[in-house]
């Protein structure tokens, strides 16, 4: 009991003195941000950061109980520290590249933290789970203001310089542990790990020891006529209108970013890459930019341990693209296909696994190496 009340406590005071910054300095300057469209009203953070904070001491006291390390309260009490730090360093400071680099750095102790949960209790190890999600969340939209080029299919270098900062930071965090990566990616992300895979594979970290890809369009050509069909066109139409508006809120923070010409804005996918993509990272136009980025055909060069799963009636991604006549697929390359599922949907029945989401406790299984069903 004594055990549990230090945790609480420290959580809650971790909570508190970040509470104090954020309420003494938010107003009027955060309002006055140009902030992402991802980013929830201001009413959701205080139920959910109550909730997060009891999470994460239930998780680090439970640990603590089942297998008494000092390491683990000190590791903990760091991390504290750092998420403690954020909201001094954003709300007080008002400096967004130091909260972001800050942000990086506790997400590094989540899946630390995570980690070593997952071989001393379950429970800690699930309660962890939703603390990493909304941290990885709430640093979507942060860099926009830095980015200089927008996020398109083929931007493996950019996934390139994520994967050795990651380990660069792990590293240097904590000098004993060896990271063991697994990338994964989805729908484009998906597409742009592959090609990240494939154009350079000797150029791969060896602490990447595995990859998935889950319906990654790996011919663009083939995608982007799927999505232009007239059964999508609703769908078509409302992700166009998102990135007009993500565009638009860009193009304010950064004014020196490519500028489309004057004239009907694009209501189509192939559209707007027509009109800013392509052009904005160096092609004449789509179809030159989709040849350019997909990644079927550099798939047989891939030397890392890679699973692609998709699904036989997905909407957007259409799986002949997949057929061994189309790609060439080396031993090391896993390609695992469903009947359904959709794009990205994957919802198993009641039974075969501890809950419907399917995918989720796939990509469990390859990381693990632990059978689930």
């Amino acid at each position: 009991f004594v055990s549990f009340i230090f945790f609480i406590a420290a959580t809650y005071l971790a909570s508190f003195i970040g509470g104090v910054a954020t309420i003494s300095s938010k107003e009027p300057w955060y309002s006055s941000l140009n902030k992402s469209f991802l980013t929830p009203p201001d009413w959701i953070f205080a139920p959910v950061w109550t909730t997060l904070y009891l999470l994460m001491a239930i998780a680090a006291w439970h640990a603590w109980v089942n297998k008494r390390e000092k390491s683990l309260i000190y590791i903990y009490l760091i991390h504290l520290f750092f998420n403690t730090t954020w909201s001094i360093v954003f709300f007080v400071y008002h400096s967004i590249s130091v909260a972001l680099i800050n942000l990086i750095v506790i997400i590094i102790f989540i899946i630390y933290l995570i980690s070593r949960y997952k071989d001393i209790s379950n429970l800690s190890f699930y309660l962890m789970i939703p603390y990493l999600l909304w941290s990885c969340y709430d640093s979507c939209g942060a860099g926009i203001e830095w980015a200089r080029r927008p996020y398109h299919a083929g931007c493996s270098n950019d996934l390139g310089a994520v994967v050795h900062a990651v380990i660069e930071q792990c590293c240097k965090t904590t000098s004993d542990l060896y990271p063991d990566i697994t990338l994964f990616g989805v729908s484009l992300s998906g597409n742009v790990l592959l090609k990240y895979l494939g154009e350079s594979p000797a150029t791969i970290p060896t602490s990447v020891q595995r990859a998935v890809a889950v319906n990654p369009p790996i011919n663009l050509i083939a995608g982007i006529e799927s999505i232009s069909n007239r059964r999508n066109r609703v769908y078509e139409r409302h992700f166009t209108r998102m990135l007009l508006k993500h565009h638009d809120q860009w193009s304010r923070v950064r004014p020196d970013i490519y500028s489309p010409p004057d004239g009907p804005r694009p209501r189509t996918l192939e559209g707007f890459d027509n009109w800013f993509t392509a052009p904005a990272i160096g092609y004449r136009d789509a179809r030159e930019y989709y040849v350019a980025a997909s990644s079927a055909k550099v798939i047989p060069a891939i030397r890392l341990p890679t699973t692609i799963i998709t699904a036989q009636d997905d909407p957007f991604v259409p799986f002949e693209m997949f057929s061994s006549d189309c790609v060439k697929y080396p031993d090391n390359v896993r390609l695992v296909t469903t009947h359904y599922g959709g794009h990205v949907g994957f919802v198993s029945k009641k039974g075969v696994d501890p809950d419907m989401r399917w995918l989720d406790w796939r990509i469990v299984e390859l990381v693990t190496g632990e059978t689930i069903s």
